[in-house]
């Protein structure tokens, strides 16, 4: 089943993004004696690779590149991200209140953005949410929410902050005539082009059980949200609440990483506005 939902998601996006490449991976792991072990992958891969292709093509998907990777998937997914210099990971993952499992661990350790589409998630892609801080680490998924949105030919983006009440220890409360004055500066300063940026506002004893509130109430198809690859350290949207946050949504949700030395889907989405050059590379 995720796996069905996971494609029909990946063909959707396909069609909008053109990717340069898209890749189809699953991961073989060590399961019988080393004796037999080249023996048994071989035959592991031959079946993977014809189970990939059925699947693919069922949801309509023509041109990919099978691939599969030996150990734990975590292991092999991350390394071939790195090694082709993906610019996004798309995974499948449990509906919320289940453990998030490989989906969360590749969300707060790829060296790229990752997608991740829950269980019984439809294939639409008609209202995008980003949700937001107002800090650097939001505007790179703001940036990438609107490229997508081109991509799309979606013109309106929904942006949301969320405010605790009681507040969360250590953070100043923003008034909602302060959080509104930093929606507009922090909308001011993107480069939306024609998408309309509509500014959303939600208070919840849990800024966490916000975004799933505001996302229900939304009809968000997809959340968008920054992580700086600690999850935990950080008190804010981006970081601590990230990682709760892909156990809470029923939506698909889409990390984005702060670039090292791999670019950000962001920076791709950016550079097709002006260049219309860059393919983004899909795994």
């Amino acid at each position: 089943e995720l796996d069905r939902e996971l494609l029909a998601t990946t063909e959707r996006l396909v069609r909008a993004v053109q990717p340069a490449e898209l890749h189809v991976v699953t991961a073989a792991e060590r399961a019988f004696p080393a004796t037999c072990w080249s023996r048994g992958l071989e035959a592991a891969r031959a079946r993977q690779m014809t189970e990939l292709e059925e699947l693919a093509g069922l949801a309509g998907i023509t041109r990919f590149l099978p691939v599969v990777v030996e150990g734990p998937p975590l292991d092999g997914i991350l390394h071939h991200a790195l090694d082709h210099k993906v610019d996004l990971v798309l995974v499948g993952r449990h509906r919320a209140g289940h453990s998030s499992g490989l989906a969360q661990h590749l969300a707060l350790a790829a060296p790229c953005a990752v997608w991740m589409v829950p269980a019984g998630a439809p294939a639409t892609l008609n209202r995008i949410v980003v949700a937001t801080d107002f800090s650097q680490a939001s505007r790179l998924a703001l940036e990438t929410a609107v490229g997508l949105c081109h991509e799309l030919g979606l013109s309106e983006l929904t942006v949301l902050n969320v405010c605790a009440t009681p507040a969360t220890p250590g953070i100043d409360p923003l008034t909602d005539a302060a959080r509104l004055e930093a929606f507009h500066r922090f909308a001011g300063e993107a480069s939306s082009g024609d998408v309309t940026l509509r500014p959303a506002f939600e208070h919840a004893d849990d800024v966490v059980d916000g975004v799933a509130a505001a996302a229900r109430r939304l009809g968000a198809d997809l959340v968008c949200m920054g992580s700086r690859g600690q999850s935990r350290a950080a008190a804010m949207l981006l970081g601590a609440v990230t990682g709760e946050s892909l156990r809470k949504l029923e939506c698909p949700v889409l990390v984005v990483r702060v670039p090292g030395k791999v670019a950000s889907l962001a920076e791709v989405f950016l550079r097709r506005l002006f260049t219309e050059q860059d393919r983004p590379r899909v795994g």
